[in-house]
């Protein structure tokens, strides 16, 4: 399940360096590789072989300030956070983009030496435990979340994980998670004091003056009153809380509940490949233990916030739906699995998309026409949503939102890219029944038909999904949404020339696909 929009929190800053000063100790570099890094952020939406150059050149300031004389336990953990949230942050942003998007492979990146901020996900998992086992006294929400963020993102993007990796990563994420919950519930009830405090303060305000309290102010030594330092000790304590709000909790629910989702997702796919070094009945056993109680757990978070912190819940329902669609496929129960789906809103069309696209690896291949179907049905509602959006937006129905075109358009084709490969996995479906039984005449007829609506259809989606993929989306639109564009692009393109016989090599993005493994054999015999 998709988190391309799950928060990463931000630097720790210092105070600003006079100009010019020479860099010498660790203050002195640590500064120093905030202000590049901030220098590398001025170029994000524009530039990102700007962007990449100034990430490495503060990551390589980050080091010397390790290295550098005068250090302090404080400072040496604050730059191991910023060193580890900004190889998170490189490696969603860029590296591996919505789970599975590479584009740096569309940058230009010659000159550049990058090996200090390109890393494996794996790495940046280690580096986060590191820091956790040499700072667990200064660790804050913040720096637990983002650990969060780097298991999620491993779970999301590992292909054949291991059940050792799964069982290791999930007992992990348990046990920083509930550390997060604790911090978390700490700081909301903070804020809530405080805000209690604020409300008295200004009821003070329009009560009648108390010469009782003015007579204890001394106009000619000044003394009784109060100071400035006084004066801002509470706003200093919402300034260490200031990126945190009711809503970064629901955030770290939401993480949870994703989780557990692609663990059991993961379980399902390696069950389905029937490779016991990958994942055994024992490691099953346990991963769905410990999946019973956390479970369970998180319900109870969300239904005490929910009733004590009112607010927007709508991504913890939509998830939560999801997970329980998904039990129904553990079960392998598939009419109880189909009536589950969620098919309100958007977010649950998009949830419904990959339920069904694990359903038809998990159930047996004779249920496959009855699931493709249904998805063929999904994606076609979502595709006439986002159609109406991307029309919205340009038509100017929906007023300053230029910048979110790319995004709708990015989401629109893939959806038309998915559409076209499931007509095509249908078409193969009525060709394989066509060669295993020898129907009546009519029957044939039939088939021939619908395998020949369904390759029209595709080809449809795929020309179409082309020509919206390759017109620009303005001025404001994003660089890495521009490069989204453009693989989505190639990926409508590569799937028309093999339809059109223009390509004789099989992508190995198609190399799974039965229709177009079918097509290059076709060539290569030609």
């Amino acid at each position: 399940m998709s988190s391309s929009d799950r928060r990463r929190y931000p630097k720790l800053k210092k105070k600003g360096l006079p100009e010019h000063k020479e860099l010498v100790t660790q203050d002195d570099w640590y500064e120093e590789a905030v202000k590049l890094e901030d220098g590398a952020e001025r170029w994000f939406l524009s530039d990102i072989r700007k962007t990449l150059k100034g990430y490495s050149e503060a990551m390589v300031a980050y080091e010397r300030a390790l290295n550098a004389e005068n250090s302090n336990a404080e400072d040496t953990y604050n730059i191991h956070y910023n060193q580890t949230r900004l190889l998170l942050k490189i490696y969603t942003d860029y590296a591996n983009v919505d789970g599975y998007i590479n584009l740096l492979q569309y940058v230009n990146l010659d000159g550049l030496d990058l090996s200090s901020v390109i890393t494996s996900i794996e790495t940046i998992v280690t580096r986060f435990e590191t820091v956790l086992q040499a700072y667990p006294e200064k660790v804050g929400w913040d720096f637990l979340f983002n650990t969060l963020i780097s298991y999620y993102t491993f779970i999301e993007s590992e292909n054949n994980t291991s059940g050792y990796a799964l069982i290791s990563t999930l007992e992990h994420f348990i046990s920083h998670f509930h550390h997060l919950i604790n911090l978390e519930l700490e700081l909301l009830e903070s804020e809530e004091r405080s805000d209690n405090v604020d409300e008295a303060f200004e009821e003070a305000q329009f009560q009648r003056d108390n010469l009782a309290e003015q007579s204890k102010i001394n106009l000619n030594t000044g003394g009784g009153i109060k100071t400035r330092e006084e004066e801002t000790a509470k706003t200093e304590l919402a300034l260490s809380t200031e990126a945190f709000d009711k809503e970064v909790m629901t955030d770290s629910l939401a993480l949870g509940y994703k989780l557990v989702y692609e663990v059991m997702a993961t379980i399902c796919r390696t069950e389905n490949l029937k490779d016991e070094m990958l994942l055994n009945i024992a490691q099953k056993n346990y991963l769905t233990e410990m999946l019973s109680k956390f479970v369970p757990q998180l319900d109870e978070m969300a239904a005490n916030l929910e009733a004590h912190h009112p607010h927007n819940f709508s991504e913890l329902v939509t998830i939560k739906k999801s997970i329980e669609s998904l039990k129904w496929i553990y079960q392998r129960d598939l009419e109880s699995f189909l009536k589950s789906l969620d098919n309100s809103d958007k977010e649950g069309l998009m949830s419904n998309v990959e339920l069904l696209e694990l359903a038809v690896e998990t159930f047996p291949p004779e249920k496959s026409w009855e699931i493709r179907t249904h998805l063929s049905k999904t994606l076609a509602n979502l595709q006439n949503i986002l159609a109406k959006e991307q029309s919205d937006i340009i038509t100017g129905r929906i007023k300053n939102k230029d910048n979110e075109l790319s995004p709708i358009v990015f989401k629109l084709c893939d959806i038309m890219i998915n559409r076209s490969d499931n007509e095509l996995y249908r078409c193969m479906i009525k060709k394989a029944e066509l060669d295993q039984h020898a129907e009546p005449h009519t029957i044939k007829e039939g088939h021939l038909k619908t395998i020949e609506i369904l390759e029209r259809n595709a080809t449809t989606l795929l020309t179409n999904a082309k020509d919206i993929a390759h017109r620009s989306c303005g001025f404001s639109e994003y660089i890495t949404d521009k490069l989204k564009r453009n693989y989505i692009f190639g990926q409508a393109t590569l799937r028309l020339q093999m339809l059109e016989s223009t390509s004789t090599a099989l992508p190995e993005d198609l190399e799974d696909h039965p229709y177009y493994q079918a097509l290059h054999s076709a060539v290569i015999r030609i």
